[in-house]
């Protein structure tokens, strides 16, 4: 009898992965009010004195395909950028 290669796999909820993908196909087709907004919502952040967001790199952009993993580093980066003139948080 030969055995199958194939590993049963439970199934996945749908409805989580649905509603990301709704959302990202949602900021793409209005990325010009998307980004108005994140402006003015990290406006009022530095205004009232907040703390400069911590922009983490994303994991396993190497497993990534090639476009996807550079316009992901190049989101990070010209974040990173932006906020360089807000005065990070300092505990010492």
């Amino acid at each position: 009898m030969a055995r199958s290669l194939c590993r049963h796999v439970p199934p996945v909820p749908a409805a989580p992965l649905i509603a990301r993908w709704e959302a990202m196909l949602d900021t793409l087709k209005y990325r010009q009010r998307r980004a108005k907004c994140l402006a003015r919502t990290i406006q009022r952040w530095k205004a009232a004195g907040e703390f400069r967001p911590f922009i983490a790199p994303i994991p396993k952009t190497h497993t990534m395909p090639a476009a996807l993993g550079l316009v992901s580093g190049g989101l990070t980066v010209q974040l990173i950028e932006a906020l360089k003139d807000w005065p990070s948080f300092n505990t010492s």
